[in-house]
């Protein structure tokens, strides 16, 4: 049995541990919770290792206080009072806040949308300047810019037909230009003179610059771009295949995939964007009609009025 001072039957002065257990065990969470508040300071020293004689027995006589003249129900009412009083507190408060707020109109509503599209065609430009390689200071020299020899006439002519003739080919997907694309070309070169690129994701505008883009990189010559979206490379007639097939300043596979990933996402919420803007444009005409409109029928209704 518990007793003031930490005694337990035929025990003198238990760990402190041990007291408080026996305390939680017997009175509960609720009891402790009020034994806080009665004892003031002096719950502390029950986790002390220092304590006197002296504050024990005072622990125990608000223990045997407490046993003697608190009801546990009262202690759990009041404590669910409390408690209950600070929920309705809180739902006053969170009321209050709710009527005061302004109701949006439809126009605030888009503005809103329109802002936080922005700051997320932002926040996707910034993580696409991470896939930005630098160039080499090799390449930025005079002598390693692309000069592709000229071709005249009936020879252009003859590897456009050779070009249609093979069907060796290189797609070009959702990534884009990247460094196996190239590789890819080289090793067609090396048993073939021309190479097909198959670019039937993108538009004519598109291919256009992609076609530059891979005679520049490959150092070979664009022959033909078919209308069924083929670009027609030759390798040239110097062609020697060189020590690294892969350029330093283009992307592996996987960094062209996250790349092509954030530009869609991109490219789609600035349409979007441009869809709400126009919305919005609709809806400051329609509301600038409706009050001229409303102006309209008020000034007629003053010229009946008047005699």
């Amino acid at each position: 049995m518990l007793i003031g001072g930490g005694r337990i039957e035929g025990k003198d002065y238990l760990n402190m541990a041990l007291v408080k257990g026996e305390m939680v065990r017997r009175c509960g969470s609720f009891f402790m919770w009020e034994l806080r508040l009665l004892g003031g300071q002096m719950l502390p020293n029950i986790t002390s290792s220092g304590s006197s004689s002296s504050c024990w027995r005072k622990l125990g006589d608000h223990v045997r206080f407490m046993e003697t003249n608190i009801d546990k129900t009262d202690l759990r009412r009041k404590f669910k009072e409390e408690r209950m009083q600070e929920v309705r507190e809180r739902q006053r408060l969170e009321r209050e806040e709710y009527k005061a707020r302004k109701i949006p109109t439809p126009e605030d509503i888009l503005v809103r949308k329109i802002e936080l599209a922005k700051k997320k065609v932002a926040q996707t430009r910034l993580l696409l300047k991470k896939f930005d390689v630098p160039i080499p200071e090799v390449e930025t020299k005079p002598m390693a810019h692309h000069a592709p020899e000229i071709l005249t006439p009936e020879e252009r002519h003859f590897w456009k037909k050779m070009g249609q003739k093979y069907k060796n080919y290189v797609p070009v997907g959702r990534r884009g230009i990247y460094g196996g694309t190239i590789q890819n070309m080289h090793l067609h070169w090396k048993k073939h003179e021309t190479v097909r690129v198959d670019c039937h994701m993108f538009s004519d505008e598109q291919i256009k610059v992609m076609a530059k883009d891979l005679a520049h990189l490959s150092g070979g010559i664009v022959v033909d771009i078919r209308k069924d979206k083929v670009v027609v490379l030759y390798r040239g007639s110097k062609y020697k295949q060189p020590k690294e097939l892969i350029p330093k300043n283009l992307l592996d596979k996987r960094k062209a995939l996250k790349k092509s990933l954030l530009e869609q996402s991109m490219n789609s919420v600035l349409k979007h964007i441009g869809d709400m803007e126009k919305k919005r444009r609709q809806m400051q005409l329609e509301m600038a009609l409706e009050v001229e409109n409303s102006s309209t029928v008020s000034g007629i209704a003053l010229g009946d009025s008047t005699p």
